[in-house]
């Protein structure tokens, strides 16, 4: 039966193959059911979830899509009976559960960590990609699945073997290819057919490896990865403790914001952008009877939003049904939570430590569970052992609380789950998962502030370990833009008044603080670029150089460096060369405000100052010290000691000024000895 995701109104129509027959409730509820698990699935599971995904048939070097290994098999033994629409129906010692469930719809998946390394040669031109699409279609009517879901980890980058930026292009091609032939199979079998992909949590791979606003034009569902956060990784990155999905931000200063469930939502439904669609190219005239006429239909096209807003309801939140543990575990990063901890590591590289993962069922048997705490920031559990220096961070049905909540409250499409079969016989996280209160109406459409830019304005580790975090006016450009700070990272979203990126009062609350989490526009705040060559030091320039200006700061390209004009908190120069907005650096005498005088060049150097020689600063005329340009010095007309007397000294009053042989160098400016 075609089901209806969204209301249809007269601005607004999408139409999926996915959805909840209850009309009641509008969100989907995926569980994954791995190929090598022994536990079978239940009706109770049935009746708690809508899509039910087989996780994994084998992708060849050919092209070839099959069940590989005699566990997967068992797992999915099949007969080719005929059921609704002429299609086989899936049956077996596992299965059976499922043809009682008729409207559960069965999908089975293709990729997983192990098993993507010959996506990015088979997707790279249409003919391979045609060898892919028809061996997978050929393995969906074999055993009559009611859709494929592709688990490519990952195109592009962070695999387990790197792919090729062109991954990201040609996985929108597999798809928009695939959804062509399954159009096909549609109108030869009179039924509709999914298609899901699974997505990475983490920005650094999906902004480069998907294309999510072509990708989601011909599938019906993202099922995003978002745990696996944290766990005892054969990188330096493995030496960190944590949950699994922690829901919110919630780590010490200095550590990446984006490391949880909240981040990833908002980055996903942010770069699910609608676009303006009156009519889907090639689709049947839309029925205009409400859902009687959609479900008289046999075959429907995807069509995107005609609104403001990304269609969130696309998007479903991927919960752990297992946690990850580490051993050789030291003492908290911050002695007031216990959560936040250091691994050491069993080489010499420190890249390996020891650890793993535990499934729920088996969480308790392997850990002692009644030392658990609950980390109310980031809502996940925890079990922290210091006598076995082991750390353990899981999921249980207090943080499954928290997610639905959040699933809820902000519009999210549903919950996917990975794997069913990790869950205990009386199924303790399921329940959870997949309560009642899922289906609960939410009072938002979208409560997201997006980022206005697609491009990144700000430095990360990954670009310069030693420009991370520098923001503002003052600090280095990045690809000609002055640095921002970036409005997804919760724990690095505001520019503080020292131009580096942080969060809480000092960063976010004081005068010169610009917070740019909770308002992302502020970006595009003019000026974004340098309006005028560069004078001036910023705060990469080395000790001693940030924040300086004048003659007595080493030059610039042979002229002393200015104030930024366009930095509202040090765009004048003190008479002591320092930069700052305060009258002591604008309104003194000798001071420069740049932002008023954008033109002004120090002239060159004619007096002695602390920074060529302290012991001949004032002194002046033809007795004393020549420069080190080989002229006589004179006195600054733009300081408090602007005339030289006849005994070669600088001041000010008639025994400096206005005696037989002294010179005022404020009224003649221009006086050459």
């Amino acid at each position: 039966m075609i089901t209806v995701d969204q209301k249809i109104t007269p601005l607004s129509i999408t139409v999926t193959h996915a959805g909840i027959l209850d009309r009641s409730c509008a969100r989907r509820r995926v569980g994954y059911i791995t190929s090598w698990g022994k536990q079978p699935f239940r009706d109770d599971q049935a009746d708690k979830l809508t899509h039910l995904v087989f996780a994994f048939f084998v992708v060849d070097s050919d092209g070839s899509v099959k069940l590989e290994g005699d566990a997967a098999k068992e797992r999915l033994e099949h007969v080719k009976e005929v059921g609704p629409g002429g299609c086989p129906s899936i049956k077996g010692p596992h299965f059976q559960v499922a043809a009682r469930h008729p409207d559960l719809k069965l999908l089975y998946a293709v990729g997983g960590w192990e098993n993507s390394q010959y996506f990015s040669v088979l997707t790279a031109d249409h003919s391979r990609r045609s060898i892919l699409i028809s061996n997978l279609i050929k393995a969906l009517k074999e055993y009559g699945f009611d859709g494929i879901d592709i688990d490519w980890e990952y195109p592009v980058t962070g695999g387990a073997i790197e792919g090729t930026p062109a991954d990201r292009r040609n996985y929108v091609n597999l798809m928009r290819e695939l959804r062509n032939e399954l159009r096909e199979l549609e109108e030869e079998t009179g039924r509709p057919y999914l298609i899901s992909f699974a997505g990475a949590a983490g920005h650094w791979v999906l902004k480069p490896g998907y294309d999510l606003q072509q990708l989601m034009k011909y599938c019906d569902f993202v099922n995003v990865m978002s745990y696996d956060y944290f766990g005892a990784w054969s990188s330096k990155w493995g030496a960190y403790t944590g949950p699994p999905a922690p829901l919110n931000f919630a780590m010490p200063k200095k550590f990446s914001g984006r490391m949880n469930v909240h981040a990833t939502m908002k980055d996903y439904s942010c770069q699910i952008k609608a676009t303006t669609v009156s009519k889907c190219p090639g689709a049947p005239k839309m029925p205009s009877s409400g859902e009687e006429g959609l479900a008289a239909k046999t075959s429907y096209y995807y069509c995107s939003y005609s609104t403001p807003n990304p269609p969130k309801f696309q998007i479903n939140m991927g919960v752990p049904f297992y946690g990850r543990f580490w051993k050789n575990v030291g003492d908290a990063v911050d002695s007031t939570d216990d959560m936040w901890r250091t691994a050491t590591a069993t080489n010499s590289e420190g890249t390996k430590f020891e650890g793993g993962d535990v499934q729920w069922r088996d969480l308790h048997t392997k850990f002692d569970a009644s030392k658990t705490k609950f980390h109310h920031g980031a809502k996940a559990p925890f079990i922290w052992l210091p006598e076995q220096k082991t750390f353990v961070g899981y999921e249980n049905s207090d943080s499954l609380k928290h997610k639905v909540e959040y699933i809820v409250e902000n519009n999210i499409g549903g919950v996917m789950i990975w794997a069913i079969d990790f869950d205990d016989d009386q199924g303790t996280l399921l329940n959870s998962a997949a309560s009642d209160s899922l289906c609960s109406p939410s009072t938002k459409s979208f409560s997201y502030k997006c980022s206005p830019v697609d491009d990144k304005r700000w430095w990360t580790y990954d670009d310069n370990e030693e420009l991370a975090g520098m923001c503002g006016k003052s600090a280095p450009l990045i690809d000609g833009y002055y640095p921002v700070c970036d409005p997804d990272d919760p724990g690095h979203a505001c520019c503080g008044k020292f131009g580096y990126c942080g969060s809480g009062a000092e960063f976010c609350s004081c005068p010169e603080c610009i917070d740019y989490g909770t308002d992302p526009n502020l970006i595009l705040k003019e000026p974004v670029k340098p309006s005028q060559k560069i004078t001036w030091y910023t705060a990469d320039a080395g000790e001693g150089k940030r924040g300086r200006c004048g003659r007595d700061v080493p030059p610039m390209e042979g002229e002393a460096p200015t104030c930024n004009p366009d930095d509202a908190n040090a765009h004048c120069c003190s008479n002591g060369g320092y930069c700052g907005n305060s009258k002591e650096h604008c309104e003194c005498v000798g001071c420069v405000d740049f932002a008023k005088q954008r033109d002004f060049k120090y002239k060159p150097l004619e007096w002695w100052t602390f920074g060529e020689n302290p012991a001949n600063v004032g002194r002046c005329g033809y007795d004393a010290p020549r420069l080190s340009t080989g002229k006589i010095p004179k006195c600054d007309p733009d300081s408090e000691s602007f005339c030289c007397s006849n005994s070669g000294y600088c001041g000010k009053g008639e025994q400096y000024c206005t005696c037989l042989g002294c010179v005022d160098f404020k009224a003649n400016p221009g006086y050459e000895y």
